[in-house]
């Protein structure tokens, strides 16, 4: 038995073995939602949600130095719901209709395998998009107040599977990005010589996918950032993005107060409702001891042709405080108030209002 220790502990002193690390977040937020529709009609809740300030998951890093300056990674962050999973309010303050809960299981999240070395960085898998770090580049991220889950910067963009994503290393300062989703081909085929059951199968066929393009380019030197980013979607009958959404934002930090401001075009050929449109975003932070302050103001204009003579022009003010009780707890407060104009019936949101308080605790 000894002699046995004594070559376990030999061989683990001498064999390689990747790293692995363990992080999370877990942020409920207690929300009141104040609704008013196109005709007038309102409506109002009260409950818990989450994901108000970051979002509940847990992420395992893996990494293995493979030599010579090389590294292996991989992640999976496994996004989860802030409720046990008999619930019926799964969904977060910005995320949709209501639908039951999951406190553990994948409810989305970044997933890849790469390399790493002198060269960037490669990932397959669904990482994120580049699209995703210039759309989130406010004071609230994509949470409340930043007017992601609305669509007030444009088609949200986070991820898609079936991509590989290219970063380089950072010059003088730059950092340049690519990512590239595979499309799909269509496949009608419906023959009865593929046997009975693998004919029914094929009598739904496969619909055409188009390949994305996800391209960006990140500057950040002393207390200046910038990013540009260009999501391109190929022509596809199952396509449900936009064809082509231009981001931008730079930020200047001076002291504790931060200045941002951004902006993006969308268009889709031949015209989409709700992919024809442009904005802005102007934002600030100040911090003192442990609190930071937060605001922000944004706008979308419509360019839908369909709604020249009524565009559904959309907004949204921001504001927010943090109180880091710790460097992994914050307690938090939110508000933002949402408009769209020429709203005119009850199936519509014509404004609305949310308040929000939670705590976020980080491990």
């Amino acid at each position: 038995m000894k002699k046995t220790l004594v070559a376990l502990a030999a061989f683990a002193a001498t064999a390689s073995f990747a790293d692995v690390v363990l992080t999370g977040t877990f942020d409920p937020t207690v929300i009141k939602t104040s609704t008013t529709y196109g005709a007038g009609a309102v409506g109002n809740q009260t409950n818990m949600t989450y994901n108000g300030r970051g979002t509940s998951q847990i992420t395992f890093k893996v990494s293995e130095d493979l030599g010579g300056g090389l590294t292996a990674i991989a992640l999976m962050e496994n996004d989860f719901q802030a409720q046990n999973k008999e619930d019926q309010y799964g969904k977060g303050a910005d995320q949709g209709a209501p639908a039951a809960g999951i406190n553990f299981g994948s409810g989305g999240g970044e997933i890849y395998t790469g390399l790493t070395g002198g060269f960037g960085t490669i990932k397959l898998g669904a990482p994120n998009t580049p699209t995703l770090s210039t759309q989130a580049a406010n004071p609230f991220g994509t949470k409340l107040g930043s007017g992601f889950g609305e669509g007030i910067q444009g088609t949200a963009h986070v991820r898609q599977s079936q991509t590989v994503n290219y970063t380089s290393p950072v010059f003088s300062g730059l950092t340049l990005a690519w990512g590239h989703t595979f499309g799909v081909n269509s496949d009608a085929n419906a023959s009865a010589a593929a046997g009975a059951a693998n004919a029914a199968i094929a009598a739904g066929g496969v619909t055409q996918v188009g390949a994305v393009d996800d391209i960006g380019a990140f500057y950040a030197n002393g207390p200046v950032t910038a990013a540009l980013t260009q999501y391109k979607a190929a022509a596809g009958a199952a396509n449900t993005v936009n064809n082509v959404l231009t981001s931008y934002n730079a930020s200047y930090t001076f002291g504790a107060a931060k200045v941002m401001v951004g902006g993006h075009t969308e268009s889709a050929v031949s015209g989409t409702s709700g992919q024809d449109n442009s904005g802005s975003f102007y934002a600030v932070t100040y911090t003192t001891g442990a609190t930071t302050f937060m605001g922000q103001i944004a706008k979308q204009s419509d360019k839908y042709t369909a709604n020249a003579a009524a565009p559904q022009n959309k907004g949204i003010n921001g504001l927010g405080v943090d109180y880091a009780l710790s460097k992994n707890t914050t307690v938090y407060a939110r508000y933002s108030q949402y408009n769209v104009d020429n709203q005119t019936v009850n199936t519509t949101i014509k404004q609305q209002t949310k308040t929000a308080a939670g705590v976020q605790v980080n491990f």
